[in-house]
């Protein structure tokens, strides 16, 4: 493979992955139904009018986002409703944590009982990162069978990565407590 064919597959297999992640996490989202209500609420950023219509939208906001991803022939407009979803996801996290409320439940999806943490928004600035780095066209024909395989599993490692890394991070909070129970 050439320069150009490696970086399709790597730009493919992280559009593949963040796709997965938003599909896992808007189906949790719309899993919780009403308390999902009251996680968006529990961050304390949105005025009362604003969290039903917000508490309905983001789902389907990440669903959408995650169809554009697996556009292949878009650049910039298949990562941008991902970019402009993790933004403001990850400054709700990063100003409730200035706020000294990490016990919010993030409503991330998957991972139950994980809190706000510094590790939560850097994951997310990695994830931002990383679909910067994705927002090229994709040439799938010129990749062939054999490199769409490819790229498609390295786009499950690499989501696979993601949910460990969320699962890790709600152990460590889930250790923290536990710790901190054992010394009271």
């Amino acid at each position: 493979m050439n320069e150009t064919l490696d970086l399709d597959l790597v730009a493919g297999a992280v559009r593949q992955a963040m796709a997965l992640i938003l599909v896992v996490g808007a189906a949790h989202k719309l899993r919780l139904g009403a308390a999902f209500g009251g996680i968006v609420a529990a961050y304390r950023l949105l005025p009362q009018p604003l969290l039903a219509p917000a508490t309905w939208l983001l789902p389907r906001l990440e669903l959408a986002a995650a169809a554009a991803l697996l556009w292949p022939g878009l650049a910039l407009l298949s990562v941008a409703p991902a970019l402009m979803l993790l933004l403001p996801m990850t400054l709700a996290v990063a100003i409730n944590l200035a706020r000294g409320r990490s016990e919010i439940d993030c409503g991330c999806g998957g991972t139950r009982g994980q809190g706000l943490s510094n590790g939560l928004v850097v994951r997310n600035i990695v994830l931002m990162l990383s679909l910067l780095c994705a927002a090229r066209p994709l040439h799938l024909a010129a990749l062939g069978v054999g490199g769409i395989a490819l790229m498609s599993a390295l786009g499950l490692a690499l989501s696979s990565l993601y949910f460990s890394s969320s699962q890790l991070l709600a152990n460590a909070r889930q250790w923290r407590v536990l710790v901190g129970a054992d010394r009271a």
